[in-house]
């Protein structure tokens, strides 16, 4: 075999390796650095309702904050098919806008308008770790609460980094590849 064609080869296979390295670093770091599926995904209505059910609510609090905190409410006591008294100094917030809790950056919502009594509210709850996101949409008309959705969602992958995995599995197929390459060209 001659020289030039030799050399052909070697440059093919130095591409061939560096593609194979980039290809693995990008899908690699594309696959772990987007959220996976939800876990969890309801939908209610008025057969299926949860037991308890997170709410915005507004308290009568003079101690500088925003006066809105979150609390699961029984959807027994709360809910279409009971009473409409929340407890003394309680009220399901219901302005319209979006914004966080002063005392927490974990929790945020956002309130819309469906008609002029009836309020759809989305409320999202991190965790510290920022892994899981829990979204909670209700409606609120007549101080009733109507849950209608619950979704899960867990990230993975915020601080991947492919690399040890790209070097390794890269030198791996070089090693293979080099040793089919090397056989082909002493033949």
């Amino acid at each position: 075999m001659d020289s030039g064609r030799k050399v052909f080869i070697r440059i093919c296979a130095v591409l061939f390796y560096l593609a194979t390295f980039a290809g693995i670093q990008v899908g690699l770091h594309q696959y772990m650095s987007t959220t996976s599926p939800p876990l969890s995904h309801i939908f209610y209505n008025e057969e299926l309702t949860p037991d308890y059910f997170p709410v915005l609510l507004k308290t009568d609090d003079n101690s500088g904050n925003d006066g809105l905190l979150v609390r699961s409410l029984a959807m027994a006591e709360y809910g279409a098919s009971g009473s409409n008294k929340l407890q003394e100094g309680w009220n399901i917030y219901q302005d319209n806008g979006e914004g966080r809790l002063a005392n927490s950056s974990l929790v945020s919502y956002t309130v819309e308008s469906l008609t002029a009594t009836r309020r759809k509210i989305t409320l999202s709850l991190g965790e510290e770790n920022k892994r899981r996101l829990s979204i909670y949409t209700y409606e609120v008309e007549d101080n009733r609460i109507y849950p209608r959705e619950y979704l899960l969602q867990t990230y993975v992958g915020d601080n991947f980094n492919p690399m040890p995995f790209t070097v390794g599995l890269t030198l791996l197929i070089v090693l293979l590849g080099e040793k089919f390459v090397v056989k082909r060209l002493k033949q």
